[in-house]
């Protein structure tokens, strides 16, 4: 193992000129390592947690800064989960929304077309209706809302409540 840095160490020093003086940004040296990692071709897709901690340890990360590393990144892969779960819950709301709207709209329409045979005062409602079902969906389906965060905050607890519950 030693023997294989070594000569990885002489064949980056040979490839990359003086490699003292070039500095990188964290997320650039995070980039170079995933695109090395994704190109070294031993055909692993999956790796252990042994080997994760042996090229943790090999690149001086400590096995608790590793452990707190580990606990965060599976924290984050349960809120993406959620926030999947989130945009489908939320997407089907609105289609929901949407059906009835084109439901009580068209009945409206339907009614006003007999009473004065054209539409008249029956598209303004439609027209309405359609404004802010679009403005809710705008803005129930944009992460970066403070709209969004607090209803994804609201799913996440009612969750954790029926979860609790049963």
């Amino acid at each position: 193992m030693a023997e294989e840095r070594d000569g990885n160490q002489s064949a980056l020093m040979a490839g990359g000129g003086d490699g003292a003086a070039r500095t990188y940004r964290q997320e650039d040296v995070q980039e170079i390592l995933q695109l090395a990692l994704a190109k070294r071709g031993d055909g692993l897709d999956d790796y252990s947690r042994s080997q994760l901690l042996e090229m943790a340890l090999e690149l001086g990360i400590t096995a608790e800064d590793l452990a707190a590393a580990e606990q965060v990144w599976q924290m984050r892969q349960g809120d993406r989960g959620d926030l999947a779960l989130f945009m489908a819950a939320e997407t089907q709301r609105i289609r929901l929304r949407l059906g009835k709207g084109a439901i009580v709209s068209g009945f409206l329409i339907l009614m006003d077309w007999v009473a004065s045979d054209r539409p008249s005062w029956s598209l303004i409602v439609l027209l309405g209706w359609g404004l802010l079902i679009s403005l809710d969906a705008w803005k129930s389906l944009q992460p970066g809302t403070e709209d969004f965060q607090r209803r994804f905050a609201a799913w996440q607890a009612l969750r954790q409540a029926e979860d609790d519950w049963t």
